[in-house]
């Protein structure tokens, strides 16, 4: 799992024959680990299912993540990373996932469907100091619950990020990412209330800096050793709502 940078030159000339696909099955796994412990620290769950080894490619199935505090889970069909030269991994992922969040407390149950077309996810870099560059034709995702009735779907299109992981002991991320258009539909109705919403933006675009944040380093957020800072613009941007009470109708 893990890959010494430090005398790749020599590995590469001792092994010409088959160093190659060795070197890209290592490569590939130790940036899937480093993603697996990425999700451990936030205070996710991971546990990979069968792991199957072919040529430049690995390929874990049945990838079930827990979320922090048990409070749902998803699993992955499949997560397949490939060494393409360069240093460089091609990470892909099912075009479908379905989330079940199941927080404590008054809160409802939700069912989340997580929907893409077109990905590409491309990680360079050396351990402590990965590169990702992801696109995406499109991302839609819809929230639903029963009690009370709610529905939340989003769809974007067009979608361009790039950031940067890196640290060891705290670990840090920065990058931007654009988005040509997002659509938002929202609606509720818990018996009294009854509210829908339609937004419509183009030409999003974001940048961050900021350090890893999980439940047990949250309150260093207000003592000034982790540090979050996020930058936006958008284009155009119209929408609609309408709301009824039993006291009004808006």
């Amino acid at each position: 799992m893990s890959f010494s940078y430090k005398h790749l030159s020599a590995v590469v000339l001792a092994t010409a024959s088959f160093g190659a696909p060795v070197f890209a099955q290592d490569l590939a796994q130790e940036v899937v680990k480093e993603y697996f412990d990425e999700m451990r620290a936030s205070g996710m769950a991971v546990a990979p299912g069968a792991k199957d080894v072919s040529g430049t490619t690995v390929e874990w199935r049945d990838v079930v993540i827990g979320l922090p505090d048990a409070k749902g889970s998803y699993t992955l069909a499949f997560i397949k990373a490939e060494e393409i030269g360069g240093g460089k991994v091609s990470i892909s992922y099912p075009d479908e996932v379905i989330i079940k969040i199941d927080p404590e407390g008054e809160q409802p149950k939700m069912d989340m469907v997580m929907r893409t077309e077109g990905v590409e996810h491309i990680v360079s870099g050396v351990k402590g100091a990965r590169n990702h560059d992801m696109a995406a034709d499109k991302l839609t995702v819809m929230m639903s619950s029963a009690e009370p009735a709610f529905s939340l779907n989003i769809d974007a299109s067009d979608i361009v990020g790039h950031q940067v992981s890196s640290g060891a002991e705290m670990l840090h991320y920065k990058g931007d990412f654009k988005v040509a258009g997002l659509d938002v539909t929202y609606s509720l109705d818990d018996g009294k209330t009854q509210m829908s919403t339609v937004g419509n933006y183009s030409d999003l675009a974001a940048d961050f800096d900021m350090d890893a944040i999980s439940k047990e380093t949250l309150g260093q957020l207000f003592d000034g050793t982790r540090n979050v800072s996020v930058n936006y613009t958008m284009g155009s941007v119209s929408g609609t709502t309408d709301m009824t009470t039993p006291d009004m109708a808006m």
